[in-house]
């Protein structure tokens, strides 16, 4: 958070989140490389971060690998956290509407409209996300981001955090990578979960307040992912009816999607990962050669 600058040989990594919809303002940022997971907000996100002379890697994130590594005795950890692994589950994941605290210090933050007010126009509220995830006999649980306010679980939806995943010896991506489907919105955590194909429906009841306060980057997300909005009853019940059904929810409009944000596709014989380290040794392997 304080972009300690990097000095002489020496290399610097700042594992920090994904680049989504959502605008930094004001940030400062000393990082010489960016990686990112696609490809249409990140030269907004380098110029919104004072970063605009940063080289740009597109390998995506190795914590993507864990979405699709899939081995089967991982099913049986869901039961600790109170799930059943024999019927399909989505997980939640929307970003934060208020803060505690903020970053290294105690700055609040409040953007949007928090879940619990009173709900918009005639907009689908989180009660009936856990309303039709039921009438379609899929388990819903929700993963609120870290340093959220609101306490979820007070809408009545199973709320998990990151302390109970690692209690039940699996990482976050681990878990994610169990789930049937996502329901998330300006995270840029469904960028991530297109590796894996399944189902993404994003809700967005408090739109227009969230883009006044925080702000979105343009192309604004109605235009690149408006499709897969859960903005109407029938969209959420042909979302949770479709995963019950074992499809996906809008395929081809999630294809589209995956085209117009410029999802960086996984070269077949390489993982996350190796690609990473492979761009990496090939680009500061010469910086080091020629400090040397």
């Amino acid at each position: 958070m304080s972009s300690p600058k990097a000095r002489g040989i020496r290399l610097h990594v700042h594992l920090t989140h994904g680049l989504g919809p959502k605008r930094y303002i004001s940030t400062t940022s000393s990082e010489l490389t960016w990686i990112s997971a696609s490809t249409v907000w990140n030269g907004l996100h380098l110029l919104g971060c004072h970063a605009s002379d940063a080289e740009m890697l597109l390998s995506g994130l190795p914590r993507q690998d864990s979405l699709t590594s899939f081995r089967p005795d991982r099913l049986s950890r869901l039961r600790l956290l109170g799930l059943d692994p024999d019927l399909p589950f989505v997980v939640w994941v929307p970003t934060y509407r208020s803060t505690k605290g903020y970053g290294l210090g105690t700055q609040t933050v409040e953007e949007g409209t928090p879940f619990n007010a009173t709900r918009l126009d005639n907009r689908p509220s989180p009660i009936d996300l856990l309303t039709q995830a039921k009438a379609a006999n899929v388990q819903l649980v929700a993963k609120p981001h870290p340093i959220d306010a609101d306490r979820l679980e007070k809408l009545g939806i199973r709320s998990i955090t990151n302390s109970e995943i690692w209690s039940a010896g699996l990482s976050v991506y681990e878990f994610l990578g169990l789930s049937t489907g996502m329901v998330s919105d300006y995270s840029s955590i469904w960028i991530d979960y297109l590796e894996t194909g399944r189902s993404i429906g994003l809700f967005c009841p408090d739109y227009e307040a969230f883009a006044s306060s925080r702000g979105m980057l343009t192309p604004d997300l109605s235009e690149v992912a408006g499709r897969l909005f859960l903005d109407s009853h029938t969209t959420l019940s042909d979302f949770f009816r479709e995963i019950a059904n074992g499809g996906v929810f809008r395929q081809s409009d999630l294809r589209e999607c995956r085209e117009r944000i410029g999802f960086v596709e996984r070269k077949s014989d390489r993982t996350r990962a190796q690609s990473l380290v492979d761009e990496l040794s090939h680009r500061y392997s010469r910086r080091i050669d020629m400090w040397n």
